[in-house]
């Protein structure tokens, strides 16, 4: 008899990413998961702290993807496109209030 964890685990779509991958997915979905108890337990600066750090491994766990999918070069290229279109969409709409 296998259990559930075994069959989660062996799943084909997890087969499929390494295990680098993996790693970053889970802390990224075990700090989203663990926001609301931050919240209840340390306050609101807490909670805006753990939004900060969940962004953080959001991004680590979207670049390992690209890097295993694409490769370091095409990766690194398109994080600093685009990392610079949204900081000047940010510029702009935090100093003119547009398009936001």
């Amino acid at each position: 008899m296998t259990s559930i964890s075994s069959k989660i685990i062996h799943h084909p779509m997890f087969e499929a990413l390494p295990r680098s991958n993996l790693i970053f997915i889970s802390v990224w979905l075990l700090t989203m998961i663990c926001l609301p108890i931050v919240g209840w337990t340390f306050g609101e600066a807490a909670l805006i702290r753990g939004m900060s750090i969940g962004v953080v491994m959001q991004a680590l766990a979207v670049l390992s993807i690209l890097v295993s999918a694409w490769g370091l070069n095409k990766t690194l290229k398109t994080l600093v496109i685009v990392g610079s279109l949204s900081f000047f969409a940010e510029l702009i709409g935090s100093t003119t209030g547009f398009p936001f």
